[in-house]
C-alpha cells in the first residue's frame, strides 16, 4: 500500500503567461464547472482518452530538481523529475495533494533534501504549471506557472494543498475553474455515488505515462473498504473492471456531477490520495474536499459559503 500522509502546504506561483480579465462567455470568472466540450469517462486504469479539453480545470504539475550526487568517490549530475496533477478551483489558486510538494529525493541509499543548489536559485524554481493541457507532447506549448516561494500554512497530516498564483488566469474554453462542494453536494458522498477522476497517470503495468489526459467512472465505497477510513477522506473504485488512478495521477480531481439550472457543473468533491494497488479491484482513497472548505478559504481568499 502507498500511503502518503504528509503536512498541508500552500504555495504562491507566479504567472508567467495569461492575462488579468474577466468577462462573460468562457471568461467568466464567476461560473465554475464549465465545460465547453463534450465528455466520455472512460478510463485511467482500463479505458481510452478522455476528449480534449472536457475536464478544463485540470492542471498538470511538473517538479523537476538537478542535483549533484557523490558516489565512491565520483560525482555524478542526477536529475529528478516527478508528475502530479491539480484542479484550477478560482482564478488564481489550484488545488492538488500535499505529498505534491516535493520535500526530498531517494537515490540509493540516501535520502537527498530538496533545496537550491548551482542548478536552482530557489526550490520555487524547480515546479512548473500547466494549464489548458490536454497531450503531455504539448506541453510547451500550454501556459505555465512557476512559483516564487511557498509556505506551510497547516500542521495537520491530511494531504491537501493548495498552489496561489500571482496573477489571475485568463479563462478561455481550454481552462475553467472547478465547482468547490457546499452543504447541499459534496459534504456527505453516498455509497455507490458517480464519481468520475482524470490524470495522466501509468494506464498499462510497466509502461510510461499516456500522452493525453485519462478520465475513469467510479463509485463511492462505505469507508470500511478502504481500512476504515475517516470521514475527511473518500473511498472509491470499481469492483467489475480494473479501473483505478495510479502513479501520476496524484494531486489530480474526483469529481462529481451537478445538475445546476439544467446545466452540468463538475465539482471537485476530493483529491487523489493514495491507493493499494493499480492494476486490481481494489479501492483508492482521495481526500474529501469538503472537510477542508475553511481551510482552503482561510488560505485561499475564496470567498466560500459551506451553508450554502
Amino acid at each position: 500500500m502507498i500511503f502518503l500522509n504528509i503536512l498541508s502546504w500552500v504555495l504562491i506561483l507566479n504567472l508567467v503567461h495569461g492575462k488579468n480579465s474577466c468577462t462573460n462567455g468562457p471568461s467568466n470568472c464567476v461560473e465554475c464547472g464549465l465545460s465547453y466540450s463534450k465528455r466520455n469517462v472512460l478510463r485511467i486504469i482500463g479505458g481510452a482518452e478522455a476528449e480534449p479539453h472536457s475536464w478544463p480545470s485540470m492542471a498538470f504539475i511538473q517538479f523537476k530538481y538537478i542535483f549533484y550526487y557523490t558516489y565512491k568517490g565520483r560525482y555524478f549530475t542526477i536529475t529528478h523529475t516527478s508528475l502530479f496533477g491539480g484542479t484550477v478551483i478560482s482564478s488564481n489558486t489550484i488545488l492538488t495533494a500535499a505529498h505534491c510538494i516535493v520535500k526530498s529525493v531517494k537515490i540509493l541509499d540516501d535520502v537527498i533534501k530538496v533545496e537550491p543548489n548551482t542548478f536552482y536559485a530557489s526550490v520555487e524554481a524547480m515546479y512548473t504549471v500547466y494549464l489548458g493541457l490536454h497531450k503531455i507532447s504539448d506541453i510547451d506549448s500550454g501556459k505555465s506557472y512557476k512559483h516564487p516561494n511557498y509556505n506551510e500554512t497547516d500542521n495537520f497530516l491530511h494531504d491537501i494543498a493548495l498552489i496561489k498564483l500571482e496573477n489571475n488566469i485568463d479563462f478561455d474554453e481550454k481552462i475553467q475553474p472547478a465547482c468547490l462542494p457546499d452543504k447541499n453536494f459534496g459534504r456527505n458522498i453516498k455509497e455507490g455515488t458517480r464519481l468520475v477522476a482524470a490524470g495522466w497517470g501509468v494506464v498499462e503495468m510497466n509502461q510510461a505515462m499516456p500522452d493525453g489526459l485519462q478520465n475513469v467512472e467510479l463509485r463511492s465505497f462505505a469507508n470500511k473498504r478502504c481500512q476504515n477510513i475517516k470521514n475527511n477522506k473518500i473511498c472509491a473504485g470499481n469492483d467489475k473492471d480494473l479501473k483505478n488512478t495510479c502513479q501520476g495521477d496524484s494531486g489530480g480531481p474526483l469529481y462529481a456531477i451537478r445538475n445546476v439550472n439544467k446545466g452540468r457543473r463538475h465539482v471537485v468533491v476530493g483529491i487523489t490520495s493514495y491507493g493499494y494497488g493499480c492494476f486490481s479491484k481494489l479501492p483508492s482513497v482521495y481526500t474529501k474536499t469538503y472537510s477542508y472548505l475553511d481551510w482552503i478559504k482561510k488560505n485561499s481568499g475564496l470567498n466560500i459559503k459551506k451553508k450554502s
